[in-house]
């Protein structure tokens, strides 16, 4: 890091004096903070206030970047609402065996979930679909939705790649996942197939968690473990996939309930990122 002087600095006196010491203190701060090895990360929600948290960093090298993370909207047939957990676990065994995902999400109640589309349209069709067979008396839509959260950080080149590629990657396998559950309902892909192509991410996200774990072996930051464990989910996720040997409706209920849980983690995630941004 560049030496900082402050010999050059004029005194003024009054507010102008007050304001140079401030400065010199905040330059200080930030030269102890990079000699310890700590760049600053600083969180923007959609509220104007933001913060600054440390993430450890290998290097005195930084670099400004901002990171962004995608905003979410999914849609969501709710096929029943339970105030019994245990009830509508049993609810979501049987509609897995049908090709659901069989999903349990408590917000309030104990909302069952057989599928999530990108769109409402797509999502409205199959909720008037399973009316009129009458497959359930009063399917309706849930939406998830989370708002884009940007990051503007102050650390290595190697963090920031890092940290930039897995921020991207994230909603690309969630809409990996969506595409793989249409595909396959819609018989545009075989089972074969789906394993297939879920073996080639499993091995993108595996490529992306070793290159994470380098870049950002020291850091311990919450938003950091958040997301190398979110990743690791897609991984899992991809793996289970490809090594489910069952038949086209075990696979199906397999793939929308993984679409599923990754998709709330990763709401979740961006909530928390929010909050601190708070």
């Amino acid at each position: 890091m560049p030496e900082l002087s402050t010999k050059n600095y004029p005194r003024s006196p009054g507010t102008g004096s007050l304001l140079l010491l401030l400065f010199l203190v905040i330059v200080c701060v930030a030269v102890i903070s990079a000699q310890a090895g700590f760049p600053i990360l600083f969180i923007t929600n959609p509220h104007p206030e933001s913060t600054a948290v440390p993430l450890p960093q290998e290097s005195s090298t930084s670099a400004d970047a901002t990171l962004t993370l995608e905003r979410q909207s999914w849609y969501a047939i709710q096929v029943g609402s339970y105030e019994s957990q245990e009830e509508a676990l049993a609810e979501a065994d049987s509609l897995r065996k049908r090709g659901g995902a069989g999903y349990v999400y408590q917000n309030g109640s104990y909302r069952l979930l057989v599928a999530c589309y990108p769109s409402q349209e797509e999502a409205e069709e199959v909720r008037a679909k399973l009316q009129n067979n009458q497959e359930f008396s009063s399917p309706a839509l849930y939406h998830f939705v989370s708002d884009e959260i940007l990051l503007h950080i102050v650390a290595t080149p190697m963090q920031s790649s890092a940290l930039s590629q897995g921020y991207a990657l994230l909603p690309e396998m969630i809409r990996e996942l969506s595409r793989l559950s249409l595909a396959l309902d819609r018989n545009t892909m075989d089972a074969d197939a789906v394993r297939a192509a879920a073996g080639t991410n499993l091995s993108r996200a595996n490529a992306l968690i070793s290159t994470m774990n380098t870049a950002l072996s020291a850091s311990n930051h919450p938003l950091t473990r958040g997301l190398m464990e979110l990743l690791e989910s897609c991984a899992q996720s991809m793996e289970q996939l490809e090594q489910n040997s069952g038949d086209t409706l075990s696979l199906s209920a397999q793939i929308k309930y993984n679409h599923m849980e990754i998709l709330c983690r990763f709401i979740d995630y961006a909530r928390k990122m929010g909050e601190l941004g708070v």
